[in-house]
Order: C-alpha cells, then sequence, then structure tokens
C-alpha cells in the first residue's frame, strides 16, 4: 500500500536505476495488485451491482427469474453531466 510521496519517490528511483522491464514489471505487481484487486472487490461488491450480476446469471441460463430493471453501471457511474465538456468549465477557478 502506498503511504506516502516519499514512497513514491524512494519507488521511482528504483526504477530509474535499473534492471530489466521485467524486474520493473515484476515490483509494481507485488506492490500495486493487492490494492487494485481489493478497490475493484468492494466497487463490485456494491449493492448497485446486483441485479446486474442476477441478469448474467438469468442470460446465460443459469436462473429462470429475470431481475427487474436497472441502471447500467455506465449510467450510474458516469451521469450525462459528468460527461458533458461544460460541466468541467463550471468548476474552473
Amino acid at each position: 500500500m502506498v503511504k506516502s510521496i516519499k514512497q513514491l519517490e524512494r519507488w521511482e528511483a528504483s526504477v530509474d536505476r535499473g534492471g530489466t522491464n521485467m524486474d520493473k514489471s515484476t515490483y509494481v505487481t507485488e506492490t500495486f495488485s493487492d490494492e487494485l484487486q481489493s478497490l475493484t472487490h468492494n466497487q463490485l461488491s456494491s449493492a448497485r451491482f446486483i441485479n446486474l450480476f442476477k441478469y448474467a446469471w438469468f442470460k446465460s441460463g443459469c436462473i429462470e427469474n429475470r431481475p427487474p430493471k436497472f441502471q447500467a453501471p455506465a449510467q450510474f457511474c458516469f451521469p450525462k453531466d459528468l460527461r458533458d465538456y461544460h460541466y468541467c468549465t463550471n468548476y474552473v477557478a
């Protein structure tokens, strides 16, 4: 887990020192993969995804009952107003 800017600076220095790309890739993977997995699990455990997963089971034929209508992840994660360029310009200081 990255806890400070200093830790990132040490990582950058170790990458700059050399080594093969495989060494660098291994280091990054070992350092950040657990955090990425944890973040992904947390996000997908949201109650908003329940009917999405049920629909996948329904569509594949594993369950017979169709889940109720639900909002697609793109609709609730990235609402239209957030994707609108003018939305961002309203908040520029």
